[in-house]
């Protein structure tokens, strides 16, 4: 048996071996051969970046405005302006988005280590590291590799904090929040969750642990102000109505009453007869002739009309969430399917086809080698990309990472509670204000990693100490 053993273990030593020369050798044909794509969220990117450069916001139609829009958080949009006089900066961002999503795999091999022998640690991280939706988005003009990161550090930080009893690593990671906020807007969500667990640990505190605190708190008052300075807005960003808008009215289709005085406004600003139970951008442009192209007012009136709506219909709006919740994992494709079209002259229609032009020095759909099979290898990628996660991810969601959750609240260890607390505390904000889409959810797969490993463990660990005594009594 020993010998077995042995035998075994170096096999799996081997397996983990070859997983992680794979890592590195599609992630280095991934960077000569591949290339970064864009969809219209891409160009709003862009244009913060290029409102900070120039002091002009690109706006273009039906997207026009009378104040820039800080719809997108403004941290991505950097990079435009640290690369506008750089040639194929494309190439260098790929590159640091690979790298960012290689990091995270680094961080939650880390973790894992925690749960697991080192080769299993390995070929669960690169395994994660190649999950093909994660390669799609380390080639996408989107924060969603960026966030992942954020979020992989931040629980990589509180996991360490409290696995050595120290506030520091729990400080380091309300200033990381404070940053990755600036990233994607939802991750600020868990700036009172790491502040609530730093105060557990106020007794150990010395200066150093209030210092980043401090910063995160100079940061995200610099940026409301700067905020308030661009759009007249306090808070955060200036659009609040929209998203809610989508996820309600025009996924249910269940409007207020037409007496309601939201409905009124809202009718008064459209032409007669207009059907309002649709998405936002339907409507968007009608809102903005008869408002005069202010945002805000824009989407005050949407969000008026969405939340008069969720009153009305209270018990509708919580189901329709619960559903959203499960959906969000698997409703949609994970991405534009049209990133799948490269190169074909036989697809019509604005949105079948690929946005291949340019960002500033952002080239898109140009890899650095060009060969007559990169645009078929990769459209035949994404379409069984596309194929596996349409029939895997349900199960995926049912029978896996649901149980995992509810494994990890009633059953799970301390640290497996909490990370079953950050995924929710996560994803169900979006789930309660976002239509679906399993896009938004892609910054917290490293965190259902980690649940899915955690709280399989508990299971096999419980079922060894059912059936070992049986197994005992049978011999």
């Amino acid at each position: 048996m020993t010998g077995v053993s042995i035998d075994i273990g170096n096999m799996t030593t081997r397996i983990a071996k070859y997983f992680f020369i794979l890592t590195i050798c599609i992630y280095a044909t991934s960077i000569m051969f591949g290339w970064m794509n864009a969809n219209v969220d891409s160009y709003f990117y862009w244009a913060i970046g290029e409102y900070f450069r120039s002091g002009m916001y690109p706006f273009t139609a039906p997207f026009i405005y009378t104040k820039p829009t800080t719809i997108s958080p403004p941290l991505y949009g950097l990079f435009f302006i640290l690369t506008h006089s750089i040639s194929r900066s494309d190439i260098l961002l790929h590159a640091l988005q690979l790298g960012l999503l290689a990091m995270t795999s680094l961080l939650l091999y880390r973790m894992l280590r925690l749960y697991l022998q080192k080769p299993w640690a390995i070929i669960v991280s690169c395994l994660f590291a190649l999950f093909p939706v994660n390669l799609v988005y380390a080639s996408y003009v989107l924060t969603e590799i960026p966030a992942q990161f954020f979020v992989m550090l931040m629980v990589y930080l509180i996991t360490m904090g409290i696995v050595k009893k120290q506030p520091f690593p729990i400080s380091l990671a309300v200033f990381v929040i404070s940053v990755a906020g600036l990233m994607k807007y939802n991750l600020m969500i868990y700036m009172p969750f790491t502040a609530l667990l730093l105060f557990l640990f106020r007794r150990k505190m010395k200066f150093r642990d209030m210092v980043f605190p401090i910063l995160a708190g100079i940061i995200l008052g610099s940026w409301v102000l700067l905020n308030h300075a661009i759009t007249g807005v306090w808070g955060l960003y200036d659009t609040k109505g929209t998203q809610l808008y989508n996820q309600f009215v025009a996924q249910t289709k269940l409007l207020p009453p037409e007496n309601n005085p939201a409905v009124i406004r809202m009718r008064s600003l459209l032409p007669p007869g207009t059907d309002i139970a649709v998405a936002y951008w339907d409507i968007q442009q009608y809102l903005g002739w008869s408002l005069h192209s202010v945002w805000h007012d824009i989407d005050t009136v949407l969000f008026d009309v969405a939340w008069a709506s969720v009153k009305t219909h209270p018990v509708e709006y919580l189901a329709h969430s619960v559903q959203n919740f499960a959906r969000m994992h698997y409703g949609n494709a994970p991405h534009w399917t049209n990133i799948g079209n490269m190169g074909r002259t036989d697809v019509t229609g604005g949105t079948n086809i690929p946005y291949c032009e340019t960002l500033d020095s952002v080239t898109m759909c140009a890899p650095v080698i060009m060969t007559v099979w990169s645009y078929p290898v990769w459209n035949a990628f994404i379409r069984t990309e596309l194929k596996l996660f349409q029939m895997l991810s349900p199960f995926a969601f049912y029978l896996v990472l649901l149980p995992a959750l509810v494994v990890s609240l009633l059953w799970a260890t301390a640290l497996s509670r909490i990370y079953a607390v950050i995924y929710l505390i996560g994803t169900i904000p979006i789930a309660l204000t976002i239509h679906v889409d399993p896009r938004y959810i892609v910054p917290f797969y490293p965190i259902a990693c980690l649940l899915i490993i955690t709280s399989g463990k508990i299971v096999m660990e419980a079922l060894v100490a059912i059936f070992s005594p049986v197994a005992r009594r049978m011999r």
